[in-house]
């Protein structure tokens, strides 16, 4: 697992009727603000981005979870997805005492993707679960995702 903290610029959030859920610990929460799209990496590979949050990164209550996997056309896509098999799966959350708009990410021990994505339609639906339990964390989400691409290519 790596960690890595970052300092935020001001923005503004992406809000969306879309779903982005997950059960942590025996607590639901609803992401707030969510989306699902095409991202090209700064490496150039462009991947399928879904991800969904809570709270805001400039009042130190923001946490997210983010994940993608490789882009390969347009095709229908029905699959299920590990780490080190096609998946990559994030924790965002503020550090509330440190000064300015500082996140940390943190990378998944496990996680697993099962979903149904249509290119051609931009739509997303599926189920996922994670943990993160190394250096001293103790999250487990199990969440589901029903969503349509707003931008169908952010790239």
């Amino acid at each position: 697992m790596a960690i890595h903290d970052i300092l935020l610029p001001e923005q503004q959030s992406i809000t969306s009727k879309n779903l982005f859920d997950w059960n942590d610990n025996a607590h639901k929460t609803t992401s707030e603000q969510n989306s699902f799209s095409k991202h090209q990496h700064a490496s150039g590979k462009i991947s399928w981005l879904f991800w969904g949050s809570v709270g805001n990164s400039s009042e130190g209550t923001y946490f997210a979870y983010q994940m993608w996997i490789d882009y390969k056309g347009d095709d229908l896509i029905a699959q299920e997805y590990t780490l080190g098999n096609g998946l990559n799966f994030q924790h965002f959350h503020s550090l509330p005492d440190k000064p300015g708009n500082w996140i940390r990410i943190v990378d998944a021990d496990t996680a697993k993707l099962r979903i149904k994505l249509d290119p051609k339609k931009g739509t997303v639906s599926g189920t996922f679960a994670a943990t993160f339990t190394s250096d001293g964390y103790n999250l487990n989400p199990e969440g589901n995702i029903q969503m349509t691409s707003e931008l169908r290519d952010n790239i």
